[in-house]
């Protein structure tokens, strides 16, 4: 499968907190819109009580969501309330992208992985020079094979609305999505992460001795920490991530910039290897790491 790091979501109960953190670091949120789901009998579109807005950069994109409703069928149920989730937000959501959405499917069948149904989804883009209805091909992973956070592939119908130079034009010098950081808490679990995300992706295990394991994709990078890891590596405030996906990795154009432009503003950072590290208070409960082109985790 030649799968990419597609985008990752954020999941709160009201949206506008999670789009003013998110303005205060340098980016620029699109405006919220719902999130439909389009019936395969009657081709209506129909709501999926989610509204989300969208940091857009020229490789990747972070979603922004407020889901609006407790039932146990909405599609974030199984993650919307975990730990504390429902009055805080956190990094609930990673999309995978692929080119074959079918395809990809079947491999995951074939691997054993639980997965839902291909369905399409759409949404209103009201931004940039083209308007319209962008749409996605997705499926989901079942939770039980996705217990840290929901998994989703992803097959853009509609690139060319959701990618416009007028919304990927971050002040903050962001330009790329290149990492999802997931924190295991001790050595079984993150070996039973190593093989679920394995057969997931299509990949071989490798050894997790080292108490980290990545693997790379398409574009970007999915990576699995030890918690002791997590801390040498990131420091302490990773034990303050609201989710297992816990680190989000970020290029930006010109690392000293970036760094210029968060002082300026007095945003809280710590700088670490080469990374601006940007606390979960901060950054809607995971941890972002800016970083300079060709940084690799």
């Amino acid at each position: 499968m030649n799968t990419t790091l597609d985008h990752l979501g954020f999941v709160a109960g009201q949206i506008e907190p999670l789009r003013t953190a998110f303005s205060a670091l340098g980016f620029a949120p699109t405006e919220p819109k719902p999130l439909m789901r389009r019936d395969p009998d009657s081709g209506a579109l129909i709501p999926l009580e989610q509204f989300s807005c969208h940091v857009v950069l020229a490789r990747g994109y972070l979603e922004l969501s407020a889901v609006e409703t407790n039932s146990a069928s909405h599609h974030l149920s199984a993650y919307a309330h975990a730990d504390g989730a429902a009055e805080e937000s956190a990094l609930q959501i990673c999309a995978f992208g692929t080119t074959d959405l079918l395809g990809t499917h079947a491999s995951c069948l074939r691997a054993g992985v639980q997965v839902g149904a291909a369905q399409w989804a759409a949404r209103e883009i009201h931004y940039g020079k083209r308007r319209g209805e962008a749409r996605f091909h997705w499926f989901m992973v079942d939770p039980h094979d996705a217990p840290d956070g929901l998994l989703c592939f992803v097959e853009h119908g509609t690139p060319e609305l959701v990618y416009q130079p007028e919304v990927q034009r971050q002040p903050n010098g962001a330009q790329a999505l290149t990492l999802l950081g997931i924190v295991l808490r001790d050595a079984a679990a993150l070996q039973a992460a190593a093989n679920r995300y394995g057969r997931l992706l299509g990949s071989p295990q490798g050894s997790v001795a080292s108490g980290a394991l990545a693997f790379g994709l398409g574009t970007g990078q999915l990576a699995l920490y030890l918690a002791d890891v997590a801390v040498l590596r990131f420091g302490t405030v990773v034990r303050a991530a609201q989710s297992a996906f816990a680190v989000v990795g970020i290029e930006v154009a010109d690392l000293a910039a970036t760094s210029e432009y968060l002082q300026a503003r007095n945003i809280s950072f710590d700088t670490r290897d080469g990374l601006l590290i940007i606390p979960p208070h901060a950054a809607g409960g995971a941890i972002l790491c800016l970083h300079g082109p060709g940084r690799v985790f």
